[in-house]
């Protein structure tokens, strides 16, 4: 698989800090891979996310993305072509008065013609689900539909990367669903590498691969069912598990014999049933 970030014993700190934020971070995502980033509040997560499309620099190592340097001014207008970034405030990113203006608005400061324009922002806004808002002032909509009609302007500039910083952290449980599964969407059936920030297990559960940081540095990475298994570790670095593996813990811990790695609410729920059933 062809490698689309790769961070490279990576070190970064605020002037203001007196430890590093990033602490010799090796990091690689390839090609159509959905990766999600736990850690606890100040790990670094946020800090290595802007590393990704060169809104900040090492200060010693490299971050590559597909194989040009971040650190190479020259190659900063291709980086943030292909890497583009949603944060977790989606009113910081909408600049427009009406939602298809603000998906076209990338477009137009990159002098994409105005027939191209229109293809890719109809796309787009079709993509996130966001089209019928089309005409509408953004704030008339709620936090998950702004949150997609960022991410459908950067859609609009077909990125081959999303890095999503908490984009639902603000967001209600319907919100968080509808953003997701957007998310899943592009990542699915487009083909676009995710690599997703966040606070939620639930979330974490459904990426390819999860990289844990703590104190600004990568701790653990693997597959949802072997980090989530390992309930004790993920506990101590101060994070939660999903409910399932939690309920299979538990239930372990009274001696019950369940896995912990059924981390599904249907893999739960079988397990339960075939335990019960005998």
């Amino acid at each position: 698989m062809q490698e689309m970030i790769k961070a490279e014993n990576l070190w970064f700190g605020y002037s203001d800090e007196k430890e590093k934020a990033l602490q010799g971070v090796n990091f690689t995502a390839t090609k159509g891979e959905f990766i999600a980033v736990l850690g606890s509040n100040g790990c670094g997560k946020s800090t290595l996310a802007k590393h990704f499309n060169a809104i900040l620099v090492p200060d010693e190592g490299r971050v590559s993305v597909l194989d040009m340097l971040t650190s190479d001014d020259d190659r900063l207008f291709d980086i943030r072509q292909k890497v583009g970034m949603v944060f977790q405030n989606p009113d910081n990113q909408i600049v427009a008065t009406i939602v298809e203006e603000d998906v076209a608005f990338a477009l137009e400061n990159m002098g994409v013609e105005p027939t191209e324009i229109r293809r890719r922002i109809d796309e787009a806004m079709e993509k996130t689900g966001v089209y019928k808002f089309k005409d509408k002032a953004p704030h008339h909509l709620s936090g998950g539909q702004k949150q997609r009609v960022a991410i459908a302007g950067i859609i609009a500039m077909r990125p081959d990367c999303i890095v999503l910083d908490e984009p639902t952290a603000m967001l209600d449980p319907e919100g968080r669903r509808k953003v997701l599964k957007t998310i899943k969407t592009l990542n699915k059936e487009y083909g676009i590498t995710v690599i997703l920030i966040t606070h939620y297990m639930d979330e974490a559960a459904q990426a390819d691969r999860i990289v844990v940081m703590s104190k600004g540095k990568v701790v653990k990475e693997g597959t949802p069912k072997e980090i989530f298994s390992q309930v004790e570790l993920v506990k101590s670095l101060s994070l939660d598990v999903p409910q399932t593996s939690e309920i299979a813990y538990e239930l372990s811990k009274l001696g019950y014999n369940l896995s912990t790695e059924a981390i599904s609410i249907d893999e739960c729920a079988q397990q339960l049933y075939d335990f019960l059933k005998g």
